[in-house]
């Protein structure tokens, strides 16, 4: 890695990160330890149906707490059902708000935990530094190794009226404790923990390269990439494969902390645009558009790719940063086509639905280290779909 001057540096992680596997089986003893008797736990239904968060709900039980089940929620979270749960919670208060399941669970979790100590509506809260009042008590139990949504500041979240996907971004909403516990992983399907590990490895490349980058967030954001280029393949095919399961898990957090710094780019822009529009799975939409975007920002962060390429284990030392920057970009997509992403998708997108999806792509593209006009985010988008 190249040096960056430090200058000035704001960093703010106020969640405790407990990492281990085995440790869903303690969630309840970690949670009576905190001081809670009682807990509203939002429950991803395929993972409750599947029986892999029963070890947390018995642990759960077993130290003595009243819990209130919700797997009121779906892929791509939405304010509806946020709001459902924030009136649940209302009338039957709990201590804290446990979340167990993959992004879609989490976010649900700490949109319920917002509403819970700010009244309104989740479109009141979009934006950057919104929620005035801190969120309910919130513990989250990721089981899949992509979102990092159990150490960033933002929930995603997709307003039924607009089809928009609304971000909330503010140090108010970070959960009180993440538990990280890679057995949890075993269960997950294949197609599930390639689209986990694209979207990771996306925060991953798109925090180093963003405008918000610092010293602090480029050594996260480069650890990250580094374990995920080594560990995703063998992880997607076997995910009962404990080493490979604790580098994910681990490299999702490292990724997640950084965006919360930095936030994300274009191939963010591009799939939360195709999400909220189309339903397409964020981690899918983001692992497609990565390789597109890469290369529509090279020629402004050349040097950064390069770089990236050390960290995916392909580059070059006798060759310089264009040739180091392509085999960074090649890497990604053999890794996304290696985990069975395929390299556009499959979605019904009229060529005249283009203008506004590009509209929408480049108000979302936030600090992408490439400004990016409607047209040029409409293109992108093309990229991405046969449309």
């Amino acid at each position: 890695m190249s040096e960056l001057p430090v200058g000035p540096l704001s960093f703010l992680l106020p969640t405790r990160i407990e990492l281990g596997v085995g440790l869903a089986e303690r969630l309840g003893k970690l949670s009576a330890e905190a001081g809670y008797r009682s807990a509203f736990v939002v429950v991803d239904p395929g993972v409750h149906a599947a029986g892999a968060a029963d070890g947390a709900l018995r642990s759960l039980e077993a130290a003595g707490l009243t819990l209130t089940l919700w797997t009121r929620l779906q892929p791509n979270p939405t304010d509806v059902d946020v709001e459902a749960g924030a009136a649940a919670l209302a009338e039957d208060r709990k201590d804290v708000i446990i979340g167990i399941g993959g992004g879609s669970a989490l976010d649900t979790a700490k949109g319920i935990a917002v509403l819970a100590t700010n009244p309104g509506r989740v479109r009141d809260f979009a934006g950057n530094g919104n929620v005035p009042n801190r969120a309910w008590p919130l513990v989250l139990v990721p089981t899949t190794a992509g979102t990092g949504s159990e150490v960033t500041a933002n929930i995603s979240i997709t307003d039924v009226r607009t089809h928009d996907k609304l971000a909330l971004r503010d140090p108010n909403n970070y959960a009180k404790l993440a538990i990280l516990d890679p057995a949890l992983l075993r269960g997950l399907p294949a197609p599930a923990a390639a689209a986990a590990g694209m979207d990771a490895l996306t925060h991953a490349v798109e925090s180093y390269v963003s405008v918000r980058a610092t010293a602090l967030t480029k050594l996260l954001a480069y650890d990250a990439t580094r374990r995920i280029g080594a560990s995703i393949e063998a992880f997607v095919a076997d995910r009962g494969d404990e080493r490979h399961a604790t580098e994910m898990l681990y490299a999702s957090c490292l990724a997640g902390i950084a965006i919360s710094h930095t936030g994300t780019g274009n191939a963010h822009a591009v799939a939360r645009a195709l999400g909220g529009r189309y339903g397409v799975a964020h981690g899918v939409g983001c692992g497609v558009a990565l390789e597109p975007v890469m290369r529509f920002n090279s020629e402004a962060v050349r040097d950064d790719y390069a770089i990236l390429a050390q960290a995916l284990g392909v580059a070059d030392p006798s060759a310089g940063s264009d040739t180091n920057a392509e085999r960074a970009i090649r890497r990604v997509g053999q890794i996304r086509a290696a985990v069975g992403l395929p390299e556009q998708l499959d979605v019904d997108v009229a060529a005249e639905a283009l203008p506004e999806l590009g509209r929408w792509a480049a108000d979302s593209s936030g600090p992408n280290p490439r400004p990016t006009s409607p047209d040029e985010a409409a293109e992108l988008v093309r990229a991405v779909v046969r449309a």
